[in-house]
Order: structure tokens, then sequence, then C-alpha cells
């Protein structure tokens, strides 16, 4: 393996200064991994190439609060980079402003901890998992398994094949297009998915989720395609996609307080279950559908574990395909269910 520093050699070891540049490169081989270990915060930015090197960007603009040091250095997995500080004489007052860009292999491995900033990954075919303190994550065109979180920024993807967990302490996600299969959470953000191919789950601590153009599929793991969507005050919307034929599914929405909409296409016919709940201090919601749905009323207040009395309205429509099971819950909000 060939290190070499395009400034200094001795740039592997030593305090970066403010305002330099410092580039890295390291021979590898596709499909080893890149660590990260971003004590000083930064925004990182990722993206492939041709060759097999690691190439690697890193501009300090500002270091408050001690020096800033960057190793680069190989490991027996590939290659690690690591900021921090050093010589710190402000302890629990750090400022910084760093940028890093690198170029990988296209088929490579990412992990990576990072005090604060954002991650940036383009065209990506390998793993990737790590958490940031709190910044914003961006992935487009990636493929791979996916194991991210961020104390309260930001996600989204855009195209590309993932498997595995998007959490975000609070902050919103949107994903477009793609195929995902796996778990998206966020602490009280909104959650809007378009036009993507969709199994696992997606919740929400309080805000609205917007699924639209979806395609329910199967996780990988030989289960029937399947995906719930849960809110703890916010709504649901649901499209379901043209593309939604005969294949067995299992949706379930729920929301804790909220309304709760879905469209089903005219293609399929599937067996749907209303579950609409509301308080004695709440006025009743509604269930409106153009549908031939089956409603009862539940006659007695129900109160659980000393749980605020509630009465329930129940609907069935019974489809014809008893492989399609979509559930729909809610508390103290309307249902609606149509065709388009």
């Amino acid at each position: 393996m060939k290190i070499i520093a395009l400034i200094f050699l001795l740039s592997l070891v030593l305090p970066v200064k403010a305002q330099q540049e410092e580039v890295y490169r390291l021979e590898v081989n596709p499909g080893q991994l890149l660590t990260l270990e971003i004590g000083t915060g930064a925004g990182v930015n990722i993206t492939t190439w041709d060759e097999n090197v690691v190439e690697a960007r890193v501009v300090i603009h500002n270091c408050k609060g001690g020096n800033c040091r960057v190793t680069f250095d190989p490991t027996s997995s590939g290659v690690k980079l690591r900021s921090e500080f050093i010589d710190n004489t402000q302890s629990g007052n750090q400022q910084t402003n760093i940028s890093i860009r690198i170029q990988v292999p296209a088929n490579f491995n990412v992990e990576f901890t990072s005090a604060g900033g954002s991650l940036s990954a383009f065209r990506l075919k390998g793993d990737i998992k790590g958490r940031l303190g709190g910044g914003a994550i961006n992935l487009t065109d990636i493929t791979g398994n996916a194991n991210l979180s961020t104390g309260g920024g930001s996600i989204q993807v855009n195209g590309g094949k993932l498997q595995g967990s998007l959490r975000t302490g609070g902050g919103n996600i949107q994903i477009n297009g793609g195929l995902l299969q796996g778990s998206i959470a966020t602490g009280g953000g909104r959650i809007q998915v378009s036009g993507s191919s969709i199994s696992g789950s997606a919740s929400t601590g309080g805000g609205n989720i917007r699924l639209n153009d979806v395609l329910i599929v199967s996780s990988g793991d030989g289960k029937e395609n399947g995906f719930s969507a849960s809110t703890g005050a916010g709504s649901i919307e649901v499209l379901l996609s043209r593309n939604t034929t005969a294949q067995a599914m299992n949706l379930r929405l729920s929301a804790g307080v909220g309304k709760i909409s879905l469209k089903v296409p005219q293609e399929i016919d599937p067996v749907i279950n209303v579950e609409m709940g509301y308080t004695k201090n709440s006025s009743p919601g509604r269930i409106i559908s153009n549908l031939d749905l089956q409603i009862e009323e539940s006659q007695e207040w129900e109160s659980n574990n000393g749980s605020t009395p509630r009465k329930y309205f129940y609907g069935r429509y019974s489809g014809r395909n008893t492989q399609q099971k979509i559930l729909i819950k809610n508390m103290n909000g309307n249902v609606e269910v149509s065709r388009y």
C-alpha cells in the first residue's frame, strides 16, 4: 500500500492549519472498508470513481478552542480517517468548520461516527453504517445494507436499493424512488416516501406520514409483503401504486390522534378492516369511503387499565383477495378509504 500526502508527508501526525487543504491517497482493494472517526465534527461528502484508491481532501476553515488534527492511515480492512482536538484550551467551547471530500472505489463499505456536521454519499455499492451527533444525512443511488442514525438532523434518500434502518431524533425523513427494505423512524418529524418500493415500517412520534405512489414488496427474508406506518399525533396519507397487483400484502396504518387517508388502485380488491375510536370528551370521527364498508359501533364505553373511556367504530370491506390485508386504526380522527 502507498500513502501520499500531497502537501506535507508529516501532516498525518501534525496539527492541520486553518484554511489549509490536505490531500491524502491510499491504494486499496474493492470491497474494503473506509472508517471515519470525526471527533471534531465536519461536513463529509463521499463519491465514487474508477480508481482503486481512496482519496481524501480535507479543509479546516476554522478550529476554535484548540488545534485540530487529521490522521489518515491504512488498516487491516482498508482505511481510517480521524479528526480530533489536540492542545485543547477551551474544553466544551469548541467550534469548527471542516469539509472533507472523499472518493472511493464504487464497491466499498463505510463506517462512521461524527460529533456533528453532515454526511452525503453518492453511487456507492456497499454497506454504510454509523451515527451523527445531529447533522443531516443524504444518500443518492446507494445499493447495500444501511444502519444510520442522527441525533436530530434530516435524512434524505434518492433512488438506490437499501436494506436496514434509518433513524433521526427529530428531523424529517424523505425517500424518493428506489427500493427500501427496513425501518425508518423519527422522534417527531414528518416522513414522506414517493415513488418507492417499500417493506418494513415507518414511525414518527408526532409528525405526518405521506406514502405516495408506493409499492409494498417483500422484505427479502421469505416473509409476505408487509409495511406498517404509525404516528403518535399526526396524520397518515397513503396512495398505493397501480403496480400493486395480486401479490400477498399486509399493510397496517395507525395514528394515535389524527386523520388516516388510504387510496387503493382499481386493479386490486383487498380485505380492509378499520378500527376508529373516540373518547368521551371528543366528538366521534367519521369513516368515509366509496367502497362498500360495513360499519358497526360499539355500545358500551371501554376503559382498559385506567385509560380514558372510549367507544369504537368498526368497518370492514370484504374484498375478494384474502391474501391482501389492510388494517387501519386511529383515535379521535376521520378515516377515508377510496378507490382511484
